[in-house]
């Protein structure tokens, strides 16, 4: 999976704004090419009327896409320091394997997988139960 470089390029354009990924397939059964994900930035948590609408202007107008996430009922979470710059490589390593594992042995059904990198924290959670209004539309079966 490349996440890599849309996530670097989302955080120069749109600087000092909490960052977001969703993982939508197992990379231990889907090939790493075919797998699903998404990357941007948290314009607005909660809010309900988000007043700096010139970053949703400049986020599209980079050819980026709005999509509301509605809040989480129920998550498998933890957290991750996020230090330096191969921190989330190091999380991912760390924490995806064993967020993996707790869900098949416990036969929880978690997706899609959700990365937010604030401040200096990697927060990493699965989504429990339904899920559809997590799936964009990019990523519908």
């Amino acid at each position: 999976m490349k996440s890599g470089k849309p996530f670097t390029h989302i955080t120069k354009l749109l600087p000092n704004l909490p960052c977001i990924s969703a993982y939508y397939d197992d990379p231990e059964t889907v090939p790493a090419e075919d797998c699903r994900y998404i990357c941007g930035v948290v314009l607005s948590e909660g809010l309900e009327d988000f007043s700096e609408l010139d970053t949703i202007h400049r986020a599209r107008d980079y050819g980026f896409r709005i999509h509301d996430f509605p809040r989480a009922e129920r998550v498998m979470k933890t957290c991750f320091p996020f230090t330096t710059s191969i921190s989330p490589t190091i999380g991912a390593m760390k924490v995806y394997p064993k967020l993996a594992k707790y869900s098949k042995e416990k036969k929880i059904n978690a997706n899609p997988y959700l990365e937010i990198c604030k401040d200096d924290t990697i927060h990493y959670m699965c989504i429990l139960g339904e899920n559809k209004d997590f799936i964009v539309e990019e990523c519908r079966d």
